[in-house]
This record gives structure tokens, C-alpha cells and sequence, in this order.
């Protein structure tokens, strides 16, 4: 996934010649989400982006899409609002140490949270005793950290090499323009027995399924987290372990949690893809026949958000 793919570029649009993961050169055109995120901030491009999906491994991404100096405009405008400190939440962080610990033990329990927004992982993080980074490119989210007291940073070089246990990247990966770039970094930061976690929409899930586009018009249903045009990548359960190999990871799991149905009707607003979106499981109940449905459900892969755990190969 190297810029060599880059065939036309301005500040506004660039345009890839060829697939991100497989090099393939054939696409099918996917029909634009009617929802977008930020879509005032981005009609500047003209009506120049577009979505594809490759012929030969199915990967789904946005091709043309915006420049990087588009996008960095936006990540540091009003419009997007997952950098304030109140996004996210206590419960979805607590569970996401739950999957951490899960796939555990961690001998220094050192967690880096790349692409850390307002820093609600680190806080859970902290507060459960790991030492814990944050990385993050944008000005707001390190504000927003430094005044709560985190460790946050915005030069990966501050960060020595095989130092963590743990790189936790929730809802970052398909934003990321260039994603072998972050993945030779975190393979680098990596202990050589540490795990990359990283969490994304899931283009396989039921929410995805039933919010696509042509549904979405007719149907008034909300396909917001699909977060056009900044998700650049739009990952399955396949292609997002099949990209993690190519850049020297080996899987560890790949699962599945969150319902996506509560938020399924459309509601006007919102104007970024706040990381509080990263919906846990419901609690569980005592019915039996519900944790049968729900086990089956995530393990069938349809749950809203995808979860890959990957060691440094």
C-alpha cells in the first residue's frame, strides 16, 4: 500500500492506479453512500471522489479520494469531534482491555494507542494500571490529552524500538492513507512477543449489509459509520488479515462484537466518526437462548466492528 500506487494528484483528489493490496488494476465502480461525513467540508472537491471495489481480493476503498492536506484540514477543523476528551466512553474502553487481556499475558504492560483522539482509551488504560502512550498527529487530540494528564506524543521516533507489549489502533486503520507506513512502525515499537490490536467497521457485519446505499436512499436507515469519504479503506474479515500478512504480521484472531442496531435509523447530524461509535456487546442477560444467538451472530462475523489480533511475524 506504498504512494507508488498514486497515478493523478492535487491538494484536493488523488487517485490510485492500482489495488492497495493485491496491485490488481480492475474495479468494479460501488455506488457513493448518500450519508457523508463532513460532506459541506469535502463539496470542495468538486464531485471528485468516487468508491471501488478491486476484481481480483474484493477490497473495498475509496478511489479517487481526498489529498492528505484535504484530509489533515479536516482532522484539524470543527467539523470532525472524535479528538474531544468526552469521546468514547468508560464501558466501550473497558471492554477493549478485556480483549487485550484476553490474548495476554504482558510481561511490562505497556500499551501504545495509536491514533489516540481524546484519549478515553488511555485514561481506562491507566487507570488499570498499564503504562500507556498515546500517539496522535492532531493538534486538538493532543490538547485535549496533555490536559488530562496523559502521555501523549506526535513524533513516533520518541518512541523506542520493541518497547510495548501491546499497539491498540481502534477505528484509525481505515483512515490511514498509507497503511504499510504504520505497520512497519509498529512492528518496530512492538516487543517481538507483543500484539497488534486493531478495530474497524466491518464491511461483512449485518449493519453494513442492511445500510447499503441503495438502501440507505429509499429507507432512511443510517450508513453514517461508513464515514465516506474519510474511511479510505472499507475492511472484511479477509482482506484486513490479508493485509496485516503482507506486512509481516501473523494472525492471532479475528473476531467480531457489537450489534450496530441501535443506531440504525438515520438521525440527522453528527459530524465525525467519534471513536465512542465502537459499540461493546450488550450486556448479557441470563436467557440462555440470547448468549447462544449472540455468540453465534459474532462468531458468523456480523458483528459492526471487526477486531484483529496480529503478533510481528
Amino acid at each position: 500500500m506504498a504512494s507508488t500506487v498514486i497515478a493523478e494528484r492535487n491538494t484536493l483528489v488523488e487517485t490510485l492506479q492500482m489495488c492497495p493490496l493485491c496491485s490488481g488494476t480492475s474495479f468494479r465502480t460501488l455506488r457513493i453512500p448518500g450519508h457523508w461525513i463532513g460532506g459541506e467540508f469535502f463539496r470542495r472537491t468538486g464531485g471528485g471522489l468516487g468508491l471501488r471495489r478491486c476484481q481480483s481480493c474484493s477490497l473495498s476503498f475509496v478511489n479517487p479520494r481526498p489529498a492528505r492536506e484535504l484530509l489533515n484540514a479536516f482532522y484539524d477543523s470543527e467539523n470532525y469531534v472524535c479528538h474531544n476528551a468526552d469521546s468514547g466512553n468508560t464501558k466501550t474502553a473497558q471492554f477493549l482491555l478485556e480483549c487485550v487481556t484476553r490474548y495476554g499475558p504482558y510481561p511490562a504492560k505497556r500499551l501504545l494507542d495509536f491514533g489516540c483522539g481524546g484519549g478515553f482509551l488511555l485514561r481506562a488504560a491507566r487507570d488499570d494500571k498499564w503504562e500507556a502512550v498515546g500517539y496522535d498527529v492532531g493538534r486538538r487530540a493532543r490538547s485535549s490529552c496533555d490536559a488530562q494528564g496523559l502521555h501523549v506524543t506526535a513524533d513516533l521516533g520518541d518512541l523506542a524500538s520493541s518497547s510495548f507489549d501491546v499497539v491498540f489502533l481502534n477505528h484509525v486503520f481505515e483512515h490511514i492513507s498509507e497503511p504499510q507506513s504504520v505497520l512497519s512502525e509498529c512492528r518496530r515499537v512492538l516487543r517481538k512477543d507483543g500484539k497488534l490490536f486493531i478495530v474497524v467497521p466491518n464491511l461483512a457485519g449485518l449493519r453494513a449489509r442492511l445500510s447499503a446505499p441503495l438502501l440507505s436512499k429509499h429507507f432512511n436507515v443510517d450508513e453514517r459509520h461508513r464515514a465516506f469519504p474519510i474511511h479510505l479503506f472499507y475492511f472484511a474479515p479477509d482482506t484486513l488479515s490479508r493485509t496485516l500478512e503482507k506486512h509481516g504480521f501473523r494472525m492471532a484472531g479475528v473476531e467480531t462484537f457489537g450489534l450496530g442496531m441501535d443506531e440504525f435509523i438515520n438521525r440527522p447530524g453528527g459530524g465525525g466518526d467519534s471513536k465512542g461509535g465502537t459499540k461493546a456487546p450488550l450486556p448479557k442477560k441470563k436467557s440462555g437462548i440470547r448468549r447462544i444467538l449472540k455468540k453465534t451472530f459474532f462468531e458468523a462475523h456480523l458483528g459492526e466492528n471487526l477486531l484483529a489480533v496480529a503478533r510481528p511475524a
